[in-house]
């Protein structure tokens, strides 16, 4: 299935509204309703850039191949995007029982585990914990970032000066873009230890962690800032607690009359994990 959905274009600072398929990268526009209709009275939302990080490494150098291997994310080379079954999704979050970590299933209780994840994604399951609630620490690399999105926002509101007559004043702070284009700038050899933090940060934020389209992770900035030092830390375990914890807020949120929900946690996970769930209108079963 391939839905429709409204985003913006992913050069920052020349940011518009465009109309296109999606799969894989997991935007849903809030007016968009899931398969053109209804899906339980609420609409979902999804956050995850999975096509553009797999866009990357399709232009990646072969020194630039071998230094991530080198890394704990290695495995996400071998990532191919796919379409997010949002039905499927919501479904899910309906069937999850937040005090046995599983889904019900019909009948059944289906575990999910940190182990789940870490034989989906690769990801190490042991290690140091991942926090999330340090103080960010703002590096050398991070003020590339957010140096080139001021830039960005500079040569937006230059263009819309030229440009008389704008309703839209807005202007998105789209981080995930500039990291994106600060890679495909800085991917001489000679660059490959601060390309290699560039695209640790962009997998990071748009797939494993992701905080919304446009958003950087900032408190995971400074394990970027260390590739090789994030091998002693239990990814596998922080990506889990992350999508639990977005999946029990937004059971929380279906418990009250809402008209959406977002869903910032690496979502594509769960179509993963259940295959065998068949979705029939807005009721799911075990198959």
């Amino acid at each position: 299935m391939s839905t429709y959905s409204t985003r913006m274009k992913v050069v920052p600072g020349q940011e518009r509204r465009l109309t296109r398929k999606t799969k894989g990268d997991g935007v849903v526009d809030a007016r968009e309703r899931v398969r053109g209709g209804k899906a339980g009275g609420v609409i979902i939302r999804g956050r995850c850039t999975l096509e553009r990080v797999v866009s990357l490494n399709k232009k990646m150098t072969e020194y630039q191949r071998e230094a991530v291997k080198t890394t704990v994310f290695a495995p996400i080379l071998m990532y191919c995007p796919f379409e997010m079954e949002r039905n499927l999704a919501l479904a899910l979050v309906k069937a999850w029982v937040p005090r046995r970590k599983a889904f019900r299933i019909g009948s059944r209780l289906v575990p999910f585990s940190i182990f789940d994840v870490a034989l989906i994604t690769g990801l190490p399951a042991v290690g140091q914990l991942v926090k999330f609630d340090e103080d960010p620490v703002v590096t050398e690399f991070g003020k590339m970032v957010r140096e080139r999105v001021h830039e960005a926002e500079q040569e937006e509101l230059r263009r819309r000066k030229v440009g008389a007559g704008k309703k839209d004043s807005r202007v998105y702070k789209n981080f995930i873009a500039a990291m994106v284009q600060l890679c495909e700038q800085n991917d001489g050899e000679e660059q490959l230890q601060l390309w290699l933090k560039l695209y640790t940060w962009v997998v990071m934020s748009g797939i494993l962690f992701p905080r919304g389209v446009y958003v950087a992770a900032w408190e995971l900035e400074r394990y970027a800032d260390d590739v090789q030092g994030m091998a002693q830390y239990a990814w596998a375990e922080a990506v889990w607690r992350y999508l639990v914890d977005a999946m029990e807020d937004m059971q929380r949120r279906l418990s009250s009359p809402v008209s959406e929900i977002q869903f910032n946690g690496f979502s594509l996970l769960l179509q993963v994990r259940a295959p065998n769930v068949n979705i029939v209108g807005d009721t799911y079963r075990h198959i």
